[in-house]
């Protein structure tokens, strides 16, 4: 992980330095997707395409955030700016990443290390930013806090993933069509609308009960902003012109920013997801 700039937060390598908390969302702009938990799908789906990535730890839910990874996001303005009314969860304790323990259940005591990315301009030598360890050598409570948010969200995700897997042994997941002009990366899933209608009503009552269901409906509504994205996309790619359209889209990304009911502050110390 070094060479990716991450480090394990420890005594030795971290007592007598500090960090600072992120002003910009720079960080995202290549951000191409974000896996979700269940309690966000929501606020979530009022923002971003959500479709579903199978991969070798299971199926998750995922908010697309680009149609073009080289393109970059349109969520993030050209001044770092956060442009949607929603932040995900998997963005909000930058430039900390924390390794997933083997038990995903609240009240673990099983070991977990806290990374910080070195090479993000965040950890300094500056007294006046925060330290990373109190004077007896424990992690100081604001990261502490950013630790329990992981181990909750870890917990989260494993509930959420299992929803998933319901779905999946229903045979309710399709290959993702890909929307015109876009080129989404491989492995993405939607769900199939007519076999979940054709699904018994014990069965449905069974993914409504555990909240699947909930999440299917956040998804299906959610791929209606594949459309506007696509232009988004496309605006955020080229040179600004001063056509009615993009105008309007323009200023459809402000009001979403302009809308947005969470502070930077809440973001940035996360106690909840």
């Amino acid at each position: 992980m070094a060479e990716n700039g991450l480090f394990p937060v420890s005594v030795k390598r971290h007592r007598d330095r500090y960090w600072r908390r992120y002003r910009s969302y720079d960080f995202a702009q290549y951000v191409s997707e974000c896996v979700l938990v269940d309690d966000e799908i929501c606020p979530a789906a009022a923002a971003f395409p959500i479709v579903f990535r199978k991969d070798a730890s299971g199926v998750s839910p995922v908010a697309v955030l680009s149609m073009n990874k080289a393109a970059g996001t349109p969520f993030v303005s050209p001044d770092g700016s956060w442009l949607a009314g929603y932040v995900p969860s998997a963005l909000r304790c930058h430039p900390f990443l924390a390794e997933p323990s083997s038990e995903a259940s609240l009240g673990t005591n099983s070991p977990r290390r806290l990374f910080v990315d070195e090479a993000s301009g965040l950890v300094t030598d500056d007294s006046r930013d925060q330290a990373f360890f109190t004077t007896h050598g424990t992690l100081t409570s604001d990261l502490d806090n950013i630790l329990k948010f992981f181990e909750y969200r870890q917990f989260a995700l494993s509930r959420t993933r299992t929803l998933c897997s319901l779905l999946e042994k229903l045979g309710l997941f399709n290959p993702l069509e890909q929307p015109t002009t876009a080129a989404l990366p491989g492995g993405l899933h939607e769900v199939d609308v007519t076999k979940l209608q054709n699904l018994p009503r014990d069965q449905i009552a069974v993914l409504f009960n555990g909240g699947a269901l909930q999440m299917v409906q956040a998804h299906q509504v959610s791929l209606s902003h594949f459309g506007w994205m696509i232009r988004a996309q496309r605006r955020h790619s080229v040179a600004p012109q001063r056509d009615e359209a993009s105008t309007g889209l323009n200023g459809f990304m402000s009001a979403l920013a302009a809308e947005a009911v969470v502070t930077q502050q809440d973001w940035e110390v996360p106690c909840a997801v």
